[in-house]
């Protein structure tokens, strides 16, 4: 498991994550208007891999993508220890609310 720390305050950011030996851009978004982030994932080239993903609390990200052999092998989590978000809102992403990769291993269980 590794936690991916995220800025916070910022309403739109790409950052660079090394997952499993390989290096992904995450895009994230906040839109007002739904008051929901969401979350795209890109090659360290820049190539789309998956877009739009409502940044939803304590639930695997990626999972409905995986026919996309370019995506992580493990899987993504906003993860709510609380266990009482279930989309976080602007202040809560990053803080209350953290992005955490689950490698592949730890999900074949």
């Amino acid at each position: 498991m590794q936690t991916i720390p995220l800025p916070t305050g910022a309403a739109f950011f790409a950052q660079r994550a090394e997952l499993e030996g390989t290096s992904y851009i995450l895009d994230f978004s906040w839109n007002a208007r739904q008051a929901a982030w969401f979350m795209s994932v890109f090659t360290a080239d820049g190539d789309p891999l998956v877009r739009g993903i409502t940044c939803v609390s304590n639930r695997l990200l990626l999972r409905r993508y995986k026919s996309n052999v370019d995506l992580p092998p493990g899987d993504l989590m906003m993860l709510d220890p609380t266990r009482t978000i279930d989309v976080p809102d602007f202040e809560q992403f990053g803080t209350s609310v953290t992005l955490t990769y689950f490698l592949a291993e730890e999900l074949k269980g």
